[in-house]
């Protein structure tokens, strides 16, 4: 998922092939699609992933007593 996300930072996501991410996470294009069926399968997981982690980051800020916004911040 890092990544995806990363290729995402520095280039269109409707650009981004199969082939790039594969690369990117040192795999062949075959390996990649033996863990997801589709291109859209790879973004639905980049997505929950990327929700998950930012969940993660507001319920730790929140255990530290401060706020989300300032936590993002």
């Amino acid at each position: 998922m890092e990544a995806v996300v990363e290729l995402a930072a520095t280039r269109n996501p409707a650009e981004i092939t199969t082939g790039q991410i594969a690369e990117r996470m040192q795999l062949t294009q075959g390996a990649l699609f033996r863990h997801f069926p589709t291109k859209d399968a790879v973004w639905d997981a980049v997505m929950v992933w990327t929700a998950d982690q930012l969940t993660q980051r507001l319920d730790q800020a929140e255990a530290r007593g401060l706020s989300p916004l300032l936590a993002l911040e």
